[in-house]
């Protein structure tokens, strides 16, 4: 069972209007989205589109939106769950498969566990994306003055506690997308020396000393160990901390610096994987 539970205003004289609940279903699967890329542990949602698996299981269903009840008017959802909306996602292995999210977890389970984090101060602002959080700052509108919602409850029968998405909530997402630090591609020349599958990302060490993390949402591992402790260029989105030093790239591009080195590691890769 899903529940998008409106708590109405006391000086609410009618129900949500079909205005503000459509604002609010709008933003429901880009905020579902954020947070299964979150507990998959990717950075934000993937360049070029988004995979067809990540539509279905952030696309909720609209089941029925119910009459009020005291001052709560409830919104029921289907949502299919991760596991057979990503199979292919929980077949791969990895070394903790137990940070997974539960395959019988659906998006909303997932996003109820993103709103605790955020309204209990205990997430990293780097957990959460920067399109999380403009979204959940956009939903202040559906809650501000004049708006007959006070608060969104989200339910789920897997999950004990409720979530409340509330103007502090809002608020806050605000003041941690305010203190982001900055994104602009960049293009970093280092030599690879750190590797760690489980959160799909590398390490490179720059000339001058700098050690970067690089983020690869479809890393290449055969070539990845090719070039372990070689000089490569990583091209990408760069996110820069407040005193302009870069923090960690999302890698779009990975390649030997030689000009001509890549078709060579290409030959070698197909032909040791041919074998």
């Amino acid at each position: 069972m899903s529940l998008v539970v409106l708590h109405l205003a006391e000086s609410a004289a009618r129900p949500a209007s079909l205005r503000r609940v459509g604002r609010l279903l709008n933003e429901l699967p880009g905020l579902i989205r954020e947070s299964v890329l979150t507990a998959l542990k990717r950075r934000s949602t993937m360049k070029g589109g988004v995979p067809a698996w990540l539509q279905v299981a952030s696309q909720p269903g609209l089941t029925a939106i119910e009459t009020v009840q005291g001052s709560q008017q409830a919104i029921r959802l289907s949502l299919p769950m991760l596991g057979s909306a990503a199979p292919e996602e929980f077949h791969q292995r990895t070394l903790f498969p137990e940070l997974r999210p539960d395959p019988q977890d659906t998006g909303l389970d997932l996003l109820i566990d993103l709103v605790h984090r955020l309204d209990q101060r205990h997430s990293d602002p780097r957990d959460v994306s920067t399109n999380a959080l403009r979204r959940f700052v956009r939903i202040d509108a559906t809650l501000g003055e004049g708006s007959e919602i006070h608060s969104i409850e989200l339910r789920s029968s897997r999950r004990s506690h409720p979530a409340q998405i509330t103007r502090e909530l809002t608020s806050h997402s605000a003041t941690l997308l305010a203190a982001r630090p900055t994104e602009s591609h960049v293009q970093v020349v280092g030599w690879v020396e750190r590797l760690e599958i489980d959160e799909n990302r590398f390490g490179i060490t720059t000339e001058r000393g700098e050690r970067i993390w690089c983020y690869w949402d479809n890393p290449r591992l055969p070539l990845m160990h090719w070039l372990w402790n070689a000089r490569v260029r990583v091209s990408g989105q760069g996110l820069f901390r407040h005193d302009g030093k870069l923090k960690w790239i999302t890698v779009s591009d990975f390649a030997p610096t030689h000009p001509g080195a890549y078709r060579m590691w290409e030959d070698v890769i197909d032909a040791n994987l041919n074998n």
